[in-house]
């Protein structure tokens, strides 16, 4: 793998399972820069203004799931917490709309997820939703570093190899006749693999051969809040608490091009569902890169025989990447 975000780290592991020979090779320092160090995500599959779920997020949903639970059994932190997902409404018209949906509560398919609509009245202590929400109860949340770590540890027990601060200069296409498919010539000397997998994130590398990509930068702030907010709120702009800081995401701009009002927009935001954010000191401030395909779906192909791509995750990192490597590593092992 080159890459050590989510999704070449989700990959790493589920590639340990099946040899001793899986590398990764990372540019800097994994978990310590790109969209996977970000101090908070989501994992929300109920997405967009209409709070409709795809199968596709519902079954991502179920097997980050089974990752949390694989890697409990080896007595490792996983970092993915079920603690349910609240989307409240922001006018009355989609709080209508939603209401028609799921006032009735049901079963959603791929996850078990039962949905649950709440009331203005019914809202707990610390939240306000003048025009209702609901509560996704398989939805819940992310320590992205703890999580990376839990990765690498797990496959490194089975043989797995990472090198870190690792650029990857050039990719060399062998002979049929070589003994491995490919050469990647890196800042730290030659790698031979039979097969490669790009999982770049938003990182600009000119010798990879990847996809058109759009970069597009945002921030995740951190305001100290002592009030007891134990499920996350998604939306356009999404917080959830971790230690006592409420972190808020959700903005949009172009790399290089800095927002300086991103801090009190996001709190501003927020804090219509979340009225103490109002008064919270910030604490905080991230800022980070994400690659969106042109579908604003991730994205997972063979470039060339043996070599992949794995990215444009967007804003479903998180909840997409053991679905991705899940499946990539039984495609690879069924060949």
């Amino acid at each position: 793998m080159v890459g050590g975000g989510v999704a070449g780290c989700t990959l790493l592991y589920e590639l340990s399972k099946r040899s001793d020979k899986a590398v990764l090779l990372e540019a800097g320092r994994v978990g310590r820069q790109g969209a996977s160090s970000t101090p908070l995500a989501l994992l929300n599959p109920y997405r967009g203004k209409s709070a409709k779920a795809t199968d596709f997020d519902l079954d991502a949903l179920a097997v980050t799931w089974r990752l949390a639970e694989e890697l409990k059994r080896e007595g490792l932190e996983p970092g993915l917490y079920r603690s349910g997902v609240y989307r409240f409404a922001a006018t009355a018209k989609q709080g209508r709309n939603w209401r028609n949906r799921f006032e009735r509560g049901g079963v959603a398919h791929g996850a078990g997820d039962v949905v649950r609509w709440l009331e203005p009245d019914t809202i707990p202590p610390g939240y306000r939703a003048p025009f209702g929400g609901f509560l996704a109860a398989a939805g819940g949340w992310v320590h992205p570093y703890a999580l990376l770590t839990s990765l690498l540890a797990s496959a490194k027990k089975r043989g797995a190899t990472v090198t870190e601060a690792c650029r990857v200069e050039r990719i060399i296409s062998r002979p049929d006749n070589s003994e491995a498919r490919y050469r990647l010539v890196t800042t730290q000397g030659d790698v031979d693999a039979d097969v490669v997998i790009l999982c770049p994130g938003a990182t600009p590398n000119p010798v990879l051969p990847l996809p058109p990509l759009e970069r597009v930068a945002g921030e995740v702030v951190g305001f100290r809040l002592d009030t007891p907010l134990p499920v996350p709120i998604a939306g356009s702009v999404y917080g959830g608490q971790r230690d006592s800081q409420v972190f808020v995401g959700g903005n949009h701009r172009l790399p290089g091009v800095p927002d300086l009002g991103a801090s009190e927009q996001l709190r501003r935001s927020l804090s219509r569902f979340i009225p103490d954010l109002a008064d919270a000191p910030q604490s905080s401030i991230w800022s980070g890169v994400r690659a969106i395909g042109p579908d604003n779906l991730p994205q997972m192909a063979e470039v060339s025989p043996g070599l992949w791509f794995v990215g444009a995750l967007a804003g479903r990192g998180f909840l997409a990447s053991a679905s991705l490597a899940r499946t990539l590593a039984a495609r690879l092992a069924a060949r």
